[in-house]
């Protein structure tokens, strides 16, 4: 939900500041589908080119597990930012 949230916000930063600046939204509209098909291609390809076959049919049966992300609490964030705060401290 919080990536949902984050995507929102960056595209609201980018299209926003366009706007502001003077941007006419029309073009950008008319070019994105064709942007997207460009970028994602590339990265498909690239990731296709640069990965053995076993390695890209792992990502795709692992891919529901990618985009739910990690389970971590904020007791593990805390955890980690003492540490690091400890360590910090040591040096």
């Amino acid at each position: 939900m919080v990536t949902i949230g984050a995507f929102g916000f960056l595209l609201a930063c980018v299209f926003g500041s366009y706007l502001v600046s003077g941007g006419a939204m029309a073009p950008l509209i008319e070019a994105v589908p064709f942007e997207l098909w460009t970028i994602g291609g590339a990265a498909i390809g690239t990731f296709v080119m640069s990965n053995s076959m076993h390695d890209v049919k792992h990502t795709l049966a692992s891919f529901g597990k990618i985009m739910k992300g990690a389970s971590f609490r904020k007791t593990d964030y805390v955890e980690l930012l003492s540490l690091l705060y400890y360590l910090v401290k040591l040096a």
